[in-house]
Order: structure tokens, then sequence, then C-alpha cells
């Protein structure tokens, strides 16, 4: 999910990577080859890339490249549910990768986040904005079915800011070994923060306010209040987030709506 801390996550893993080499496949595109799709490619750590040619191909086959580690991301987009088929990776089985990873956030902090960030699109009027976020708000729903299902690894980002137990435990989940345990520096893929577009350091983030830094915006209200009346969204994110839980409900029992259109005279 975008906005959820993905980059920093990736990055952690690729430090902790085994053998330390890694390779990044950044945003590829749902249902083609990563090799052929990826939208940047890393390395780490972070030498001279090979050539940048129109053959992407030609880059992954590189002769100095020999990751110990292969990270290929999708944003966007979820896991298919269990029994389906996995045709994210064009070219691949399911048997070909060690492990499927979903990084998600607690909702008010991310729907938070998602919204600023788009607001920060001159292209994006008020209709753009709020179809966009519809869309999000429905995989956000979709994806809260996903936390703990067998043979997915989901990272919190909320639980993986806060604790240096918590990345351990999932390094160890993962069969890597924990080298670098810290948070690194503030990737700047996507920008970066939605809220502080310099910082570069992770401890001036405030990722765990996000809620409270928006509450005011008028859009960010009336998101919350229509998920709030959704009572299959709320059955949903009641497990995982009890407390954004608490809230929605909270606002939707004390909202005051009073909207009056007069007709065209």
């Amino acid at each position: 999910m975008r906005r959820s801390g993905n980059h920093a996550i990736i990055d952690w893993m690729m430090r902790n990577a085994p053998g330390e080499t890694g390779l990044f496949f950044n945003n590829c595109k749902m249902g083609k080859d990563p090799v052929e799709s990826f939208a940047s490619m890393d390395t780490y750590p972070a030498t001279t890339a090979p050539p940048d040619k129109t053959d992407k191909r030609a880059r992954w086959d590189a002769p100095d490249l020999s990751p110990s580690l292969v990270v290929v991301s999708y944003e966007d987009a979820l896991p298919p549910a269990p029994g389906k088929s996995d045709w994210a990776s064009r070219g691949y089985r399911r048997g070909d990768f060690d492990a499927k990873i979903f990084i998600y956030r607690s909702f008010l902090n991310w729907t938070a986040s998602l919204l600023r960030k788009i607001q920060r699109n001159p292209g994006y009027g008020s209709l753009a904005r709020m179809r966009i976020m519809g869309r999000a708000l429905d995989m956000y729903s979709g994806a809260l079915d996903l936390i703990g299902t067998d043979g997915l690894t989901d990272i919190n980002y909320d639980n993986w800011m806060e604790s240096e137990d918590y990345r351990s435990d999932v390094l160890a989940g993962l069969g890597l070994p924990c080298r670098d345990n810290t948070h690194g520096k503030v990737q700047r893929f996507g920008g970066g923060s939605s809220f502080q577009r310099k910082a570069a350091e992770p401890g001036v983030l405030q990722t765990a306010t996000r809620a409270a830094q928006m509450a005011a915006d008028p859009e960010y209200q009336l998101l919350l209040w229509t998920a709030s009346q959704d009572e299959a969204f709320m059955d949903r994110l009641e497990r995982p987030f009890p407390k954004d839980a608490e809230a929605l409900r909270a606002l939707s029992a004390s909202a005051q709506i009073d909207i009056r259109l007069e007709g065209p005279k």
C-alpha cells in the first residue's frame, strides 16, 4: 500500500541482505515480467548502476550483478486470495520466491498521509481526489482481510517504526540476518514524507500523528465519516486496529451533518 513506509521497510530488508548484496526492482507492473517492467532498479550496497539501456533485461543480466537478495515490489496491489493463481510476476512460479510480503499501515494515519500526498498535486481537483481516495479505501478494506493470512508476511509500518523488537522478529521470520536494525535514511521514492518534505532522518518524522495533523481538513473528515458508515468495513477494521475503529464509531455518533440545497430558481 502506498504511503505505508514500503520503501523504508524495503531499504531496511536490503540492508540486512544475506551476503550483504541485494537488488531491488521498484514499482513493477502487475501481470508483467518484473525484470522487464520495473520503474527503477537499485543495488545494495549502492554501486554504479549498469548503463541505462532500453532493454531492461540487459541491465538485469549485467555480469557485475550477483545479488544474494532480490526484492520485487508492486504498489497499490493485493496478493491473490488463498488458492488463486499468483499472476503478478509473469514468467515466475510461486515457488520461485522465498517470501511474499504485504506492507500496510493503520487506517487513520494511512488515509491522512495519502490524502495529503494527493492534495499537493496541483493536477488533481477535489473530484479527482475523492475518486482516487475512494478506490484506495476500497482496496484498503480488502487488504484488512489479508492480515494474518498463511503464507503471507504482513508488516505493519506503525509497529515497524515504534519497536526494534518487532523489526528483529520480522527479520528472523524472513530468514534474514539482523545487522542493521535502524530505520535508515528517509527514502526519496514518491517524494518522501507527505508532511515533511525535506526530512532526511526518520527520528524527526511524526508518522504516528498524521491523523491529528489532518483532523481539521474537511476532505479528511468526509472520508472518515463515509468509512464509518460502512459496517462491513468497520467490522474488518475492528480486529487489527480497534482504536481506529473506536475513533470512527465516535465520529459517526457525534458528527452533525446538515446539508440543505435549494433547487434552481
